[in-house]
């Protein structure tokens, strides 16, 4: 299963490098053919100093394009990595930094959308969606995806919103 990254850029700056170099350092030199950068123009001086970096980088610039939103341009590099033979696209904000990525495995997550836990600097979540896992209400969520079914949807994701209100009650005087 290969892994490609794909990154959208407006306005280039020195977050694109170090989310760069934390892939570097995760998964070496030869991660650089995996990654995509869309750059969504925001100016002549920014797309020449991009394209620069990845030319130096020997990252695949899949080019600039109108800004037609974060989705469009995401869209670019995705369909870039699959049409190069990729089986799996992560796509990764510039100001990303990746600390532990699994790049095996993903073969259980086939036709689904995996995302990332984000934490803040002081190592808490940043958008927790559950207090704890719940095999149940995560099951009601998928047979609602597979059936498009808005109310089974709405049914897991407000029984999980309750079940998090909940223990943020039990914590205030636990």
């Amino acid at each position: 299963m290969s892994v490609a990254f794909v990154i959208l850029v407006y306005r280039f700056s020195v977050d694109v490098s170090l989310l760069v170099d934390s892939l570097i350092a995760q998964f070496g030199d030869n991660v650089l053919s995996d990654v995509f950068i869309v750059e969504n123009f925001s100016s002549e001086i920014s797309s020449k100093k991009l394209y620069l970096y990845c030319e130096d980088t020997a990252i695949n610039f899949c080019g600039t394009f109108p800004n037609n939103g974060y989705g469009a341009g995401n869209n670019i590099g995705i369909k870039s990595a699959l049409k190069a033979g990729y089986d799996f696209v992560s796509v990764l904000n510039p100001d990303t930094i990746i600390h532990n990525f699994p790049r095996y495995g993903w073969g259980e997550y086939c036709g689904g959308v995996v995302g990332p836990k984000i934490t803040r600097n002081k190592k808490s979540d940043q958008n927790p969606y559950w207090a704890y896992k719940n095999s149940f209400l995560e099951y009601i969520i998928y047979v609602g995806a597979l059936r498009h079914s808005r109310t089974l949807l709405y049914i897991g994701v407000i029984g999980h919103k309750f079940l998090k209100y909940i223990w943020q009650i039990l914590q205030l005087f636990g």
